[in-house]
């Protein structure tokens, strides 16, 4: 055991440095069956564990009072980071049976491994402080955006520092002359603040290269993976920063420190191809379908209907029955993915295009129905008409039942109680378009109001105070 041990250690030595030392002995990893086993079935948990999270959209996490629950994006970017954790344990397992002198290899996979899984669970868990619950809709704001920043760093920093932490008491004496050999300069404090703040940039405006294609979002994606690549080279080149100027004057002559550190550069290139690439043919199909939904907008009918024509639990046939036969195209479909969705329980969609709603051009109109019948109409309005829509939003029959919350954008959320439903309507800055929406009184009641959620004064109007519905009008 002693001579393993001590083989393990100069082999350790060896590669501290740039060439492996003259001399130095090799003697193959080992690692015990049990904590072979042990390895094997917590990847497999972690697996499993991400992966069954992710298909229910409920990604359950303990915490200290309760459990956190994660969904949409959040839990996507927890399953990566959970897959992370799974590869960093096997690779201790696969390091076992390789017979070849690589365990330094292994060693800085799963080191880099651990640091990637730890800033991913950083960032899932800034998100869900941050308010951004993609697919679903958000309550995104300046304060919880501030927020999510420092959630994320506060949790990558703990990573970072408990993977440090390991991997010195790992090597010991050795870890002395391996930070001697690389200090911790402030170029390279500056190039990781770069590539952090270059890399949110860059992800907080992807949704909206994505959909509504914004050319703004595209350059502002575009900055921030310039600033990341940026950052990457500081970082990089803080060795030869932190170097005595006659070696610094050898290694420059020898080889640029740009030359030699330009893989961020070709990867942030390839970014930027993908993404203007994207943002392009993205672009280019939106263009396509909104021209087509332009022609059959002007072909269709206005739409004559109040909303309190309309009540919860009335089925899809009734519903696509009554506006066929009014002139309306109505598709209908199912298996809706979790973005097609208002609740997670909706099963059936729904949806129409009209000429105008009250002399303002609309968008789509989609009805979402479950398992008892209809439970949200959504009515899309373009942003331009955002004066006109707040007047109608103003004119509904019914109440003012205050605020509820804020929307992706910041914006608040207003809304007005109906004889058959709650219209809910925000200005919807960072959305495609404004989006108004009516929830049956019936869901309401089943859902926030049963729960007892929603037990304040303001939500009197809508859980204890509302009349006896009235039957809709038939059309």
């Amino acid at each position: 055991m002693e001579e393993r041990s001590q083989g393990r250690e100069e082999n350790d030595a060896a590669t501290i440095g740039t060439f492996p030392l003259m001399g130095a002995t090799y003697t193959p990893n080992h690692v015990a069956l049990s904590a072979r086993l042990l390895r094997s079935f917590g990847a497999l948990a972690l697996i499993a564990w991400g992966a069954i999270g992710v298909m229910v959209d409920d990604l359950v996490l303990p915490a200290k009072r309760g459990a956190l629950h994660l969904h949409g994006l959040s839990a996507w970017i927890m399953a990566v980071a959970m897959l992370c954790g799974a590869a960093v344990l096997v690779s201790v397992v696969i390091d076992h049976y390789d017979r070849r002198n690589n365990e330094a290899a292994y060693r800085r996979f799963g080191l880099w491994g651990a640091r990637l899984g730890w800033m991913l669970a950083g960032l899932s868990f800034g998100l869900l402080l941050a308010g951004i619950r993609y697919p679903q809709a958000s309550d995104f704001g300046p304060w919880r955006a501030v927020a999510g920043v420092l959630g994320w760093i506060f949790v990558g920093a703990i990573g970072f520092a408990n993977e440090n932490a390991i991997e010195r008491a790992r090597l010991g004496p050795l870890a002395a002359s391996a930070a001697k050999a690389r200090p911790v300069s402030g170029l390279a404090l500056l190039g990781g603040f770069f590539v952090l703040s270059g890399a949110l940039a860059a992800l907080a405006a992807l949704p909206t290269v994505w959909w509504p294609t914004l050319f703004s979002a595209a350059v502002t994606a575009s900055a921030g993976i310039v600033i990341a690549v940026i950052g990457a080279l500081m970082f990089a080149a803080r060795d030869v920063a932190a170097a005595a100027p006659q070696e610094l004057a050898l290694a420059l002559r020898r080889e640029p420190p740009l030359v030699r550190n330009w893989l961020p550069v070709r990867i942030g290139v390839l970014l930027l191809i993908g993404l203007w690439a994207v943002w392009w043919a993205r672009g280019h199909q939106s263009d396509r379908w909104l021209a087509e939904d332009e022609t059959e907008r002007q072909a269709a009918p206005a739409w004559k209907y109040r909303l309190d024509d309309f009540a919860g639990g009335m089925t899809m046939a009734d519903i696509r029955r009554r506006l066929s036969a009014a002139g309306f195209r109505m598709r209908c479909y199912g298996e809706l993915g979790r973005n097609e969705q208002v609740e997670a329980s909706d099963t059936q969609v729904c949806w129409t295009l009209a000429n105008n709603i009250d002399g303002i051009p609309s968008q789509a109109i989609t009805f979402f129905f479950g398992a008892e019948g209809l439970r949200h109409i959504r009515i899309a309005f373009a942003h331009e008409h955002w004066p006109a829509v707040k007047a109608w939003f103003e004119a509904f029959e019914g109440v003012p039942a205050g605020k509820f919350g804020k929307d992706a954008g910041g914006s608040d959320i207003f809304g007005r109680r109906g004889g058959t439903g709650l219209l809910l309507i925000s200005e919807s800055k960072r959305t495609p378009a404004i989006m108004a929406l009516w929830q049956a009184r019936g869901r309401i009641a089943e859902t926030a109001c049963k729960s007892g959620e929603y037990a304040t004064e303001r939500w009197a109007l809508l859980c204890r105070d509302w009349p006896a519905p009235t039957a809709p009008a038939s059309r």
